[in-house]
């Protein structure tokens, strides 16, 4: 299977007036078969893709491959993409599916490996005492490694419905429209998801 290349540089072909990336224009020109266009899509939404995959699957190199595969699986099924859609809502979809399927596939096999990247794992301990406490800075759940541990455990405990949700608005910071567009759902359904998730985050912390 072939990779997906990044642009260091976008083309200023893809700029608006204002310098700025014409999203919907590099969409409509990758959708043409422009390869480089689509290489620039890539050079966009890399990182964030990268981001949600390592929350999910804690493994760095397992998350490369899963923004690998994202793409590749964009660029399949680009014919399809409709444009009056947000291609980074439709990207962050396809890589859910792919870290849910890799993740259960991995649990079968039952050779889930953890990275010890404390950065990760901080960052995620953070965010994850904000939401519970609300505190701006809970430095008491990263005084140790293994409390910051024990949380990510949590977190992977979760159903899908709301470890996704709780990845996606808490950890990455999407918007509640954002998550709803993403999920497929209302955004009554997306707050009533998010508040039986935070209860059981809480439930689970302090048992």
């Amino acid at each position: 299977m072939s990779s997906i290349e990044e642009n260091t540089k976008i083309d200023t072909k893809f700029c608006g007036n204002g310098g700025d990336v014409d999203i919907k224009l590099l969409v409509g020109k990758a959708k043409a078969g422009d390869r480089i266009a689509f290489n620039a899509i890539f050079t966009l939404y890399k990182q964030r893709i990268f981001a949600i995959s390592i929350r999910y699957l804690h493994n760095e190199q397992d998350a490369a491959d899963i923004v690998q595969e994202t793409f590749l699986n964009a660029l399949k099924f680009l014919y399809k993409f409709n444009e009056k859609s947000d291609i980074s809502t439709w990207l962050v979809r396809i890589c859910l599916n792919l870290c849910w399927q890799k993740r259960k596939h991995i649990a079968e096999k039952n050779k889930f490996e953890v990275s010890l990247d404390i950065n990760y794992e901080n960052e995620e301990g953070d965010c994850v005492k904000q939401v519970v406490s609300g505190e701006a800075q809970p430095h008491d759940i990263l005084e140790q490694q293994q409390e910051s541990r024990r949380i990510r455990d949590i977190l992977d405990s979760l159903k899908k419905k709301y470890r996704e949700l709780i990845i996606l608005k808490e950890l990455e910071g999407y918007s509640y429209e954002e998550c709803a567009r993403i999920l497929d759902i209302s955004e009554g359904t997306v707050m009533s998801r998010l508040h039986r998730a935070r209860k059981i985050l809480i439930k689970k912390l302090s048992g």
